[in-house]
């Protein structure tokens, strides 16, 4: 199975490769069960990219928060799950969405091209942007962890509740970072 995904991977990759000014990339869509183009360059649209694992405690923690998140804001901002690294198959994505009800997209970015290029570092951690070039907000969720361990017994701050709100009402945003706290993001 992973031969097969390098080599779409690799195939959908040369295909776009005439693209590379617009750092086109293919992430392989569980979902379709093929590659699918994928750009950090959506200049129009807001977009919430989220760094998962299937494995990660805090990851399937937060999928109702990130799933209530969506349909706040459905229409005007785009939400997109990656999964970085070479470690999970596709039915270990389709499983991990479908026992999560996770309602936006979840790409498996085997090449780390994506969390490269944010330099994220764990799951979850989330982005949220317009354009590779125009990040408004990134880090943790809200602040319901603290540190690894250390949680509280509900969120008081939203960080991207709150950013996607200014950013929505055109108003500077406030808070745009704070350390996410979650799973490494391994080599692999």
């Amino acid at each position: 199975m992973k031969e097969i995904l390098l080599s779409v991977y690799a195939s959908c990759m040369l295909l776009i490769s005439g693209a590379s000014a617009q750092k086109t990339i293919c992430l392989w869509d569980p979902a379709a069960d093929k590659a699918q183009p994928f750009s950090l360059h959506d200049t129009q649209q807001l977009q919430v990219i989220v760094f998962l694992s299937p494995e990660c405690p805090l990851c399937k923690n937060y999928t109702l928060t990130l799933n209530q998140l969506r349909a706040r804001c459905e229409g005007r901002v785009i939400f997109t799950g990656i999964i970085p690294g070479k470690a999970y198959t596709a039915d270990d994505v389709k499983d991990f969405a479908r026992k999560y009800k996770i309602t936006f997209p979840v790409y498996i970015d085997s090449g780390k091209i994506v969390s490269s290029a944010l330099q994220a570092t764990v799951t979850p951690e989330v982005f949220l942007l317009r354009g590779e070039n125009k990040i408004y907000y990134h880090g943790a969720i809200d602040n319901w962890l603290k540190e690894l361990g250390m949680q509280s017994a509900r969120p008081t701050k939203y960080y991207l509740r709150d950013a996607i709100d200014e950013t929505l009402q055109h108003i500077p945003v406030r808070i745009s970072f704070n350390k996410p706290v979650g799973c490494l993001i391994n080599d692999y």
